[in-house]
């Protein structure tokens, strides 16, 4: 019985409404009036077969509310039957079958096909047929869909298929190829070929919906004008009229980074803690995100060129024309950002990567700043990515930049910018460089202490690896993007980056206010670490020390060097950055992209690298799900990187890559010393097969073949650089050693006993220590693997000894000569060779000293660092509501504006709102939390105040 009327027999059925009513044909259309694209079935006298609307009397009347239209009706001129056979489903009789004809033969009415989220749906529209009527494609969108076409529109797709498709393309990275064949599974299941394929035509309305949703919400009204900045792009709008976008005009930005006029506070360039009014950048690449050519790139049309985050393009293209293919001397290790800069990775591709900039605090893509890389990293592609993002802090006088190679990168980038025509560096602006704190740990032991954000003086307490999560994400869309056109991948990355600052920027308050109560808390322990340091050195020791290092701190503005007093420095155990700087000039190039040295020298980094992945899967056995993954992540790094390094090994090994591994010279050296040999290898190193264990990989080296292999084979030289980068190599590993064994004396010294009856600070404390142990034994592992390579090239210097897990337990009492019951103790020979060069009987215990004020000054620089970021979070925490209001201004004065529309005015109200509720939201967070530490006293006379 009819659910409405009562009164007739039930013939159709929805699947869309709640209860999946039933009921008789005049009721059921009646109630599907406002609701015509639901999901329905129609009785077939012995089940419900699905069927269109249509079919029980439902029209879509267009321009009249819901009426049809009054007028007329006019005789239509278009061709109603069409090339194409009728589909199956249609021959057999389906009722939901789409027909390919575009009249109704009885009712004139036109078959429209309309897209939503639960399918596919062909519907009958009355068009308004008024002499005064508007275009098809505006009555169409007044209803609520987006014609496919502006002419004769066959296809519409309503509003939240658009929304729907947007938000599942940004939150689950779904491409749209795999969105529309869901919609055609929930249109026709037995038959989703049977449906309509409608994938082109949702690209192109995505596109459109995408850059009008992007208008409204920036406020660029489409009837409106704005004016140009330099480099900005142009956007044709309704009525023929350009609408003018510069820089960042469709993005989303930080509100907690420095704006000038827009979130700072009066007076802010008077403050003397100018590090809290000073910003922290991040620069990485991603070679994920490559491009393949386009075989038309006359049929691409841009939509938005350098209004998002991509950076225009225009002048882009004319500041690489002005740039060479110069090759960059890496004067760290080989780091592949510099050795493969100018490395070809396809003719198929046009773009093999793209570089990005980030606020480093709050993980913001900076608008403007994306550029694509055309080969591989090269400097004239990141310096066009800082330009861009100096240009978006202009008037900020402090930026810090992290990058992965900035030891490499900044060294000439004043020079680059002086003899370019295309860049220009802001006036009285202060650029202090660093490497994200996982990164430099990568880098030659010299560059910790020079470019560690832990001792950058203003950085507060950030690690400068905030786009390494952002790629992760990022990545997951890079798939679909590959193969999509020039203009159109640009869209979907700016969507997509706007997207990710969108999630941050409605979090932001709470993340600050979490960062506050971690440095309230970081702040006291350092206190009380720095506080136990200072009490055992002394007050003149103290004094002397800090003097020390706020003079290093100055110099280091125009000389990084000036930190090396963080480190320990032996001008008699040259490293392995210096001897292979040495040599550069000796090593002719083979290849376009390697040196004979750099190429041994990134072989003997690869494994390092092998070794600490080795380490990352034996934590992962125990260590759970997360551990697993890191693991994962690290072996695919190493393979990839493996995997180049490989392809190089022909040119520089020869003929050797041909004979079997034999390193007699280790087998004999251990066979004497009664030692367990290592097993012979019975096949050459393939050069293909890696494996599923590549950290398990042995590297075709010169020392796996022995130093007589290597001069049969007429590869003398490179096992001669292979000899003096492994001296320095252990020279590096030993230092190292020593450092941590001196850093564990003094913690077992201090700390633990300093904190017997607190459970919690003896936790801590022996979690500190057990790091230190895990340093220790890798770098006594790195100085072993030098060792044997040394042995087996013949070329061991007699001062460099094997290295037992004996040698590694020195105590500070052993340290320390002056100690009772030491006299007749004799130190590890490691210690030794410093006596053997002139040390002194004291060696020891003035190495002991220089790691008690190393460990000093590096406690002193983590609390500056802690304090700072007190400062500065709070700082922050002004000017985020602040951002807030100003955004909300803005659209209250687009109220007032006379040359904006009634519905445009509404928007402009809600939107106000909106920034303002964000606003209020953020001075509720920022109330509630602990109040700063006004000063705290580590001991007297010395006294710490923020």
């Amino acid at each position: 019985m009819c659910r409405w009327c009562r009164s007739k027999e039930s013939t159709w059925r929805c699947d869309d409404c709640s209860g999946f009513p039933e009921g008789c044909e005049e009721c059921f259309s009646e109630a599907h009036k406002f609701q015509p694209f639901h999901n329905v079935r129609s009785w077939t006298g012995t089940y419900y077969e699905p069927s269109f609307l249509f079919r029980a009397g439902l029209f879509i009347h267009l321009g009249h509310g819901g009426s049809p239209c009054p007028a007329p009706r006019l005789k239509k001129k278009e061709k109603n039957t069409s090339q194409k056979p009728e589909r199956l489903s249609f021959q057999i009789g389906m009722a939901k079958a789409f027909t390919r004809e575009y009249l109704h033969h009885d009712l004139h009415h036109t078959y429209l096909t309309v897209v939503d989220c639960n399918g596919l749906h062909q519907v009958l529209v009355d068009w308004c047929r008024c002499k005064d009527r508007e275009d098809e494609e505006v009555q169409l969108l007044k209803f609520g869909l987006c014609p496919a076409t502006p002419s004769a529109p066959r296809t519409a797709f309503t509003f939240r298929v658009l929304d729907d498709f947007l938000l599942q393309n940004r939150e689950c990275k779904v491409p749209a190829m795999s969105y529309f064949a869901q919609l055609q599974r929930k249109t026709l299941d037995i038959a989703p070929h049977e449906v309509p394929g409608r994938y082109k035509e949702l690209l192109r309305c995505a596109r459109q919906w995408r850059l009008i949703k992007a208008l409204r919400a920036h406020g660029h009204s489409l009837g409106g004008t704005t004016e140009a900045a330099e480099g900005g792009t142009t956007t044709t709008a309704e009525g023929g009229q350009d609408l003018h976008l510069s820089q960042g005009d469709l993005a989303t930005s930080c509100p907690a980074c420095p704006r000038p006029g827009i979130n700072m506070s009066e007076g802010w360039e008077n403050d003397p803690a100018w590090w809290k009014h000073s910003v922290t950048l991040c620069m990485d690449g991603n070679f994920k995100a490559d491009h393949l050519k386009m075989r038309k790139e006359e049929t691409d049309v841009s939509l938005t060129d350098g209004s998002g985050f991509m950076t225009e393009s225009s002048a882009y293209e004319a500041h690489l024309k002005t740039q060479s293919n110069q090759k960059e001397i890496s004067t760290c290790n080989a780091h592949r950002a510099v050795t493969q800069a100018n490395e070809s990775r396809g003719l198929h591709k046009d773009v093999t990567g793209i570089a990005a900039v980030a606020c480093g605090r709050h993980g913001f893509f900076v608008p403007g700043t994306i550029v694509n890389f055309q080969k591989g990293e090269r400097f004239c592609n990141i310096d066009w990515a800082l330009y861009m993002a100096l240009l978006w802090f202009t008037g900020i006088a402090q930026v810090f930049v992290l990058y992965d190679i900035w030891c490499v990168y900044g060294k000439k980038l004043w020079d680059r910018f002086r003899s370019s025509s295309t860049l220009k560096m802001p006036k009285d602006v202060v650029i202090t460089g660093g490497i994200g704190q996982f990164h430099v740990h990568g880098h030659k032991d010299n560059c910790f202490a020079r470019f560690s954000p832990a001792f950058l003086l203003g950085a507060g307490w950030v690690d400068g690896e905030i786009l390494e999560t952002l790629w992760s994400a990022l990545n997951e869309i890079s798939r679909s993007t590959r193969s999509m056109t020039t203009s159109h991948r640009r869209e979907v990355l700016d969507d997509h980056m706007d997207d990710s600052n969108w999630k941050k920027l409605v979090r932001l308050a709470m993340s600050l206010v979490e960062k506050w109560r971690r440095a309230l808390v970081e702040y006291d322990i350092s206190v009380e670490v720095l506080g136990g340091l200072s009490e055992v050195a002394g007050v003149e020791q103290v004094q002397k020390w800090t003097s020390e290092l706020e003079e290093a701190q100055k110099e280091r503005l125009t000389n990084e060097k000036a930190m090396d007093l963080l480190t320990i420095q032996d001008d008699d155990a040259p490293s392995q950055a210096s001897i292979q700087a040495k040599l550069a000039g000796q090593a002719p190039g083979q290849t376009e992209s390697m040196t004979d040295i750099e190429w041994v020298a990134d072989g003997i980094d690869i494994e390092v690298q092998q070794m600490q992945v080795a380490e990352l899967v034996r934590d992962a056995e125990t260590h759970g799900t997360a551990a697993a993954q890191k693991a994962r992540d690290a072996r695919r790094a190493l393979e990839t990187r493996l995997t180049f390094w490989l392809r190089q090994a022909r040119v520089f090994m020869g003929s050797l890559l041909d004979a079997t591994p034999d390193r007699k010279e280790l087998q004999e050296h251990l066979q004497r010393a009664a030692k367990p040999r290592p097993p012979p290898m019975s096949n050459p190193i393939s050069l293909t097969d890696i494996g599923d264990s590549p950290e398990q990989f042995v590297l075709p080296l010169p020392s796996a073949y022995g130093a007589a292999a290597c001069a049969r084979h007429q590869v003398a030289d490179l096992a001669k650089y292979e000899g003096e980068l492994r001296a320095g190599q252990m020279n590096d590993a030993l230092n190292e050693v020593k450092l941590d064994i001196a850093r564990k004396a003094m913690m077992y010294g201090n700390e633990i006993r300093a904190a017997k009856g607190s459970q919690a600070a003896q936790t801590r404390a022996r979690a500190r220590v057990a790091r230190v142990e895990d340093d220790l034994d890798r770098h006594a592992n790195i100085y072993r693997k030098g060792w044997e390579a040394a042995i087996s090239l013949s070329c061991l210097n007699a001062k460099y000894e094997e290295l037992l897990s004996s040698h590694l337990k020195a105590s500070a009492a052993e340290l320390n000569p002056a100690t009772r019951g030491t006299r007749n103790s004799r130190l590890p020979w490691l210690w030794r060779t410093q006596l053997e060069r002139g040390g002194g009987p004291d060696i020891a215990d003035t190495y002991f000293m220089t790691v008690q004020r190393i460990t000093w000054m590096r406690e002193k620089c983590r609390l500056d660092r802690w304090r700072e970021e007190i400062e500065i979070v709070g700082e922050e925490m002004e000017r985020v509501p602040r951002y807030f209001r100003t955004r909300a201004q803005e659209w209250a004065n687009r109220v007032g504006s006379s040359s904006v529309g009634t519905g445009y005015k509404v928007w402009a109200r809600s939107q106000e709102a909106m920034w303002g509720n964000l606003a209020r939201m953020a001075d509720i967070a920022f109330k509630g939390r602990p109040p700063a530490p006004v000063h705290m006293s580590i001991q007297e006379g010395n006294t710490f105040s923020l």
